[in-house]
């Protein structure tokens, strides 16, 4: 009996003992890994430099000797860090290399050139990460407006009188073939309009205007140019016209911007009755 009590006693013993042990032990904490998330990528880092529509415009100086080009683009994106440059080259020679600014979501800049023909125009991209693409916005080869490439020939406003066959009839100079020609500014400031207001022939003896004849201009093949056909054309002469003296036939004109030209067609001498071109 004594047996099976100390073996009962021993028994709970060592069951108190593994119960202590159990809970004198800490839990271990779970363990993960981090976990690192990748930057956020905005949609406009995604896409490529490129532009989506783009404008030129133009403001004239108080000379003929150049102007000023604007440029509006709209990229394809614009993010932080992005910038553009107006770029313009003539014969692979750089002419203007000018920042853009951004405004209302556009780049925008404006460049000064003096007058001369074969201007290219370029936008250079640049990337915050220093990625480049170059976009001609107007160029000979795909011009939207061949004026600002041409930019001297579209600056020049001039006339022109050309005579074909002229005699001396009754005392009268007739004229049966010939044209009057004015040509405007094809590069105006915006929303002007430039042209031929006044286009009058001025017949001079020696200097001396004797008589006039205001022509009926009609628009022309090109872009602001008038033209007046000569075909029946005829002037009184002085009855006292005498040997030796000059008489000159010259086409004065007047533009709408008040800008006044002039261009001397043809000179003739009283010679014997009849008048001998002297300049064609």
């Amino acid at each position: 009996m004594n047996r099976k009590r100390i073996c009962l006693t021993m028994a709970a013993l060592l069951l108190f003992a593994l119960t202590l042990n159990a809970c004198g032990k800490k839990a271990e904490p779970e363990t993960t890994q981090p976990v690192t998330e990748p930057a956020a990528t905005t949609q406009a880092a995604l896409e490529e430099l490129g532009l989506t529509t783009w404008s030129l415009s133009a403001s004239t100086w108080s000379s003929p000797n150049g102007a000023t080009i604007h440029l509006t683009a709209e990229p394809t994106r614009h993010a932080d860090g992005d910038s553009a440059s107006f770029v313009v080259r003539l014969e692979d020679e750089e002419i203007a290399n000018v920042p853009c600014t951004w405004e209302n979501g556009n780049y925008v800049a404006e460049a000064d050139l003096n007058a001369a023909d074969g201007y290219c125009y370029y936008v250079v991209l640049t990337g915050a990460d220093g990625s480049t693409a170059e976009v001609a916005v107007n160029t000979p080869a795909n011009p939207i407006e061949e004026n600002y490439i041409n930019m001297q020939s579209a600056l020049e406003a001039y006339c022109s009188l050309t005579l074909g066959e002229s005699s001396l009839t009754d005392g009268k100079l007739v004229i049966t073939s010939g044209a009057a020609t004015v040509q405007a500014p094809r590069i105006a400031d915006a929303g002007q309009e430039i042209g031929c207001s006044k286009a009058t022939l001025v017949l001079t003896l020696d200097g001396q205007e004797i008589a006039t004849k205001e022509l009926t201009m009609a628009p022309g093949d090109t872009a602001r140019s008038y033209e007046c056909a000569l075909d029946d054309v005829s002037f009184d002469l002085p009855s006292t016209l005498g040997a030796e003296q000059k008489l000159t036939l010259r086409l004065d004109a007047e533009l709408s911007n008040g800008q006044q030209l002039t261009d001397e067609g043809v000179t003739w001498y009283y010679q014997d009755g009849t008048l001998a071109n002297a300049v064609g």
